[in-house]
């Protein structure tokens, strides 16, 4: 028989004796581990006492940071667009303004010569009891009618396709939200209110004229102006001109009213047309005056932390020819924002090439001298010999005395030299390559930013091209009005080439009775449309010189200069247009003149 386990004195006790010794063994063994756990997390517990003192004071060795707060307009992008919107919106206010002066004087003329060939039936209307008012009415009703039909179309089209079109345009160099049209209330109310003003009340006061005639008169057509002695007839030359040029000459000289208004719309289109090829010949070459003439360094690298120690071999690549190490301060005066370089004065024309904004005169940065670019010194109005006081990002403010100003282009700039500027720290290094390929400077490039020292480098043509890109928007937009200004001119030549067919229309019958060949009636319309074209873009020139200088000075960023020049060829342009306009008008009227019925100077004014 197996023998039972021994079993303690109490009866109550379930356990036996080698139950019990385990349980205690098993206490003995977890008292062990707790021991040791409890000893571990004394001594881990004063590590990390110890190494939170250690942060702690290592955090209160740190020194407080320097905050640097922007907003969006401190992006380039968006700065960029703001800009160009800013420079769209300035060209938005003046061009307007000579496209409506002219619209305007061609529809003040149109209602006059309205309301002149129905004399015949006004004086109908008034011999039969027609009072002047009701009359009048009819003719306000239907300038009113006409003018809010193309004042609406007009405002449509100005508020949908012109818009929209600039949105394509400004689309493909930015990143925009959907076009959204909206339609301001008060400039289109205000714009259809002077239209209705200046034609309505061109009507109303035509009207008036005539009415104060009596029926009888009023019924016959109205006596043509008469013939007089010109000046030209007592130059000895006049004997030697043929007869239809004299009678294009005397006409001229007959229908003053209608000369003038031809001559004044031919001096608007030409001139607003000048006026954009004049901004584009403005604009077009301000990229390469300032990365190519002005700035004359191939690349830009930013640095941190150089060692210029090391900077010889860093710069050490055959592909470059020549570097140059400056400090750029990005620095405030007032509310302009500039870029102060500051480098070794002996090296300065290696890479700027400055010229005096007045003079011309090539301008080299000395040891004491200290250079402004021109459009900051006009915004900020400094002169030469100026103290001025300019505020850098880390608040050091730096007392300097002007010497020279000089020519610039896109940007701010302060040049000074190296021994003036305190702590001076190269972070920049402008570099001069050989002849390299595109492929040649991506590989340049890679090669240098290797080093960590080195946070980027940009290629001046890169520079170029993306400028030029963004010049590009405003280029498109003022083709746009170039074609505008074109079609204004067409529409003003054709308009008045009808009313002077209309006003002579016996007049060319009666020269058809006499024998004149078609082609001999046509010189004799289409020579004076020529001859005034002639004498409308001259002036226009004139107009659109100064209208081109007082756009661009709307349109110019704060940050940018533009130059003030029209090239030869925009005149010939603007010249070409509006006489090739004058040849298709003077092809249209052909036809019209062709239909005039001979009949027409038989037929008896009573």
């Amino acid at each position: 028989m197996s023998k039972r386990p021994k079993r303690r004195k109490y009866k109550d006790n379930p356990y036996t004796l080698n139950e019990i010794t385990k349980i205690k063994k098993k206490i003995k063994y977890s008292n062990l581990i707790f021991n040791k756990g409890l000893k571990k997390y004394k001594e881990g517990k004063v590590e990390a006492e110890e190494k939170i003192d250690d942060a702690k004071e290592e955090l209160n060795t740190i020194e407080e940071p320097l905050w640097y707060i922007f907003d969006r307009s401190d992006e380039q992008t968006y700065s960029t667009y703001v800009g160009q919107t800013k420079s769209l919106k300035s060209l938005a206010t003046v061009f307007p303004l000579v496209f409506y002066a002219v619209a305007i004087l061609v529809s003040l003329i149109s209602m006059n010569r309205m309301v002149e060939d129905d004399r015949g039936e006004i004086g109908t209307l008034k011999s039969l009891g027609f009072t002047n008012k009701e009359i009048i009415t009819k003719y306000l009703r239907f300038s009113l009618l006409a003018t809010l039909i193309g004042g609406g179309l007009g405002i449509v089209l100005g508020l949908t396709a012109i818009p929209y079109l600039i949105f394509i345009i400004y689309g493909i160099l930015f990143v925009l939200p959907n076009f959204y049209m909206g339609l301001n209330i008060s400039m289109s109310i205000q714009g259809l209110g002077i239209a209705i003003l200046c034609i309505c009340g061109a009507t109303l006061i035509t009207a008036y004229r005539v009415l104060k005639g009596k029926p009888a008169e009023l019924m016959r057509p109205k006596a043509p102006l008469a013939g007089k002695k010109i000046l030209l007839e007592n130059i000895p030359i006049w004997h030697k001109i043929n007869f239809s040029n004299k009678i294009t000459v005397r006409n001229i000289f007959r229908y003053k009213k209608r000369v003038l208004v031809t001559i004044v719309g031919i001096c608007g289109c030409t001139a607003l047309m000048l006026c954009g090829f004049g901004i584009k010949d403005s604009i077009v070459d301000v990229t390469n005056m300032q990365y190519i003439d002005t700035f004359t360094y191939d690349e830009t690298v930013y640095t941190d932390d150089l060692d210029t120690n090391e900077v010889e071999t860093i710069f050490s690549s055959p592909k470059i020819k020549e570097y140059i190490l400056a400090e750029q301060i990005t620095a405030t005066i007032d509310e302009s924002t500039l870029t102060m370089i500051a480098l070794d004065s002996n090296e300065f024309s290696k890479i700027f090439n400055t010229t005096d904004s007045t003079t011309n005169e090539k301008k080299v940065l000395t040891k004491n001298s200290i250079m402004i670019t021109d459009k900051l010194a006009e915004l900020q109005g400094i002169n030469i010999g100026d103290t001025i006081t300019v505020l850098d990002g880390d608040t050091n403010e730096y007392t300097l005395k002007i010497t020279d100003i000089v020519k610039n282009y896109m940007g701010h700039y302060i040049y000074i030299d190296s021994s003036q500027i305190k702590d001076y720290k190269p972070n920049t290094v402008f570099l001069n390559t050989k002849n390299i390929t595109s492929k040649e400077q991506d590989e340049l490039t890679k090669e240098l930013l290797e080093n960590d020292s080195i946070i980027n480098v940009i290629h001046t043509e890169t520079l170029i091209n993306s400028t030029s890109d963004m010049i590009k928007s405003l280029d498109l937009i003022i083709a746009v009005l170039v074609v505008l200004a074109a079609s204004l001119s067409f529409v003003v030549l054709y308009n008045l080439s009808n009313i002077n067919i209309t006003e002579r229309k016996r007049e060319i019958a009666t020269l058809k009775v006499l024998g004149f060949y078609d082609k001999e009636v046509d010189n004799y319309i289409t020579r004076e449309n020529i001859i005034l074209t002639i004498l409308g873009i001259i002036p226009g020139f004139v107009l659109g010189y100064f209208l081109t200088f007082v756009t661009i000075g709307t349109v110019e960023m704060e940050n940018t200069r533009f130059l003030r020049d029209i090239t030869i060829q925009s005149y010939i342009y603007s010249a070409i247009i509006s006489l090739i306009f004058t040849f298709v008008v003077n092809f249209v009227t052909h036809f019209s003149l062709k239909k005039i019925d001979m009949i027409e100077s038989l037929k008896s004014v009573e």
